[in-house]
């Protein structure tokens, strides 16, 4: 493996870009199996019926028949013009006795790397569009879900110094939308002076700006992130490691500005042939848009939808997971602290828990999961703390080659220092969903 290519792999494990916006993801999905040469892209359609005796997740229960219509996807490629992921589902959900408003739920993730020149020039095109709770402090009710829209886009490119030694450099610029709050122009870039260690390693010294310009400044402030890091990382047979180390320094207009603690590590490493653990540790200023690409350890049904929460903050987050994977059983396990101290104004929260998923292979046509979280938040500028309890059981059963369907049940339970904010609420729901590959 050349610098270039394991310099790109590696950098890409840290989400310091952006994701995709709805529009050009739908086109990429379309657009791109016609000139890639190693793809994979599949895809489905179903329809699910649900039944919830507490649609607004509240102390007044109020029951509804939800239907949903959706489409999942995954398209990978790995060809010698393009590069990445593209992966989601959308869904459109009426609630037939009309206790909430219908919706559109997105949740689409994509990251892109055009080769325009092999080792040389590329074009990268990051997004993402999904729902998140547009009050922090309500729950993942109808009436409490928007949808957030990023997507960042620019060119990457290599200069050789030497066999081993490169110089890098990428430019960024993006938007990001979202319903019913500010809106935002970004633009960013990253200045690097690589060099490979081994044929598995590579250390780097990294300079690295973003600026983020709202719409409405009357609310929010303006800020500009500059961060100088070392970076090394490495890939065995036994585990992978990132690390990166340095400082990272806020400008906020009209406002405080700071530096502090740069640090990102991301680690993981096999115990044995069918389980490995991992380690995520995240330091620095940042901005929940920046954020976005980080994916959940497990599936989202354990743990609520992430809150809108805009503004730069300086994060703290520490997550540790553990993966087993057999012929016919899996277990996943993660645990989490995230604190975002907010640079404009006395806002503070804190967020830890820990997520539990478990499956069997019934037969070789069938198999039921159980998943489990727990969830506490904690909000200084509120006086509010709360947390959240989510248990869901799913059987599933494959009908034919092209055909499945899965039943399943959820409950959560919402506890908090404010009883109006306490509720508790059980779904049930029978899915059909038609696979094809394109």
């Amino acid at each position: 493996m050349d610098a270039s290519s394991f310099w790109w792999k590696e950098a890409n494990r840290f989400p310091w870009s952006g994701r995709a916006r709805s529009a050009l993801s739908w086109f990429f999905l379309c657009a791109l199996p016609c000139f890639a040469q190693d793809t994979e892209l599949t895809a489905n359609l179903g329809i699910e019926a649900e039944y919830t005796d507490n649609v607004n997740l509240s102390k007044d229960k109020e029951s509804d028949l939800p239907i949903e219509i959706y489409t999942g996807f995954e398209y990978r490629d790995r060809s010698s013009a393009v590069e990445g992921v593209l992966d989601g589902r959308v869904g459109y959900k009426k609630y037939t006795e009309g206790n909430a408003a219908d919706q559109l739920r997105p949740n689409v993730h994509g990251n892109l790397l055009f080769h325009l020149q092999p080792d040389r020039f590329s074009w990268a095109l990051d997004g993402d569009w999904q729902q998140v709770r547009t009050n922090r402090l309500g729950p993942d009710s109808p009436g409490n879900l928007g949808t957030r829209a990023v997507f960042w886009t620019g060119p990457d490119v290599r200069l050789p110094l030497s066999a081993v030694t490169e110089i890098s450099a990428q430019a960024r610029a993006g938007y990001s939308d979202n319903s019913d709050s500010s809106n935002s122009h970004r633009f960013g870039g990253q200045l690097a002076v690589a060099t490979r260690r081994t044929e598995s390693s590579m250390a780097s010294a990294n300079l690295a700006q973003r600026a983020v310009r709202y719409s409405d400044t009357s609310t929010l402030a303006d800020f500009d992130v500059t961060e100088t890091f070392l970076r090394y990382a490495s890939r065995t047979n036994r585990g992978n490691l990132a690390l990166e180390v340095g400082t990272s320094f806020v400008d906020v207009k009209d406002g405080a500005d700071g530096s502090d603690l740069l640090l990102r590590f991301d680690g993981s490493r096999s115990i044995t042939k069918l389980g490995n653990i991992g380690l995520r540790l995240r330091y620095g200023f940042d901005d929940e848009e920046n954020t976005a690409l980080t994916r959940p350890l497990l599936p989202s049904e354990a743990t609520p939808t992430d809150a809108r929460s805009l503004g730069v903050f300086y994060r703290k987050e520490v997550e540790a997971y553990y993966d087993w994977s057999g012929k016919r059983l899996s277990f996943g396990w993660a645990i989490y602290v995230r604190n975002r101290d907010f640079a404009t104004g006395a806002r503070d929260e804190t967020d830890y828990g820990t997520t539990v998923a478990w499956s069997t292979r019934l037969s070789r046509l069938s198999e039921a999961q159980l998943l489990a979280g727990v969830d506490f938040s904690d909000f200084e500028a509120e006086a509010a703390n709360y947390h959240v309890y989510n248990l869901g059981i799913d059987y599933g059963r494959r009908l034919s080659r092209n055909v499945s369907a899965k039943a399943g049940f959820r409950h959560q339970r919402k506890i908090s220092n404010e009883k109006a904010l306490e509720y508790d609420a059980s779904w049930l729901f029978f899915s059909i969903v038609y696979d094809f590959k394109l």
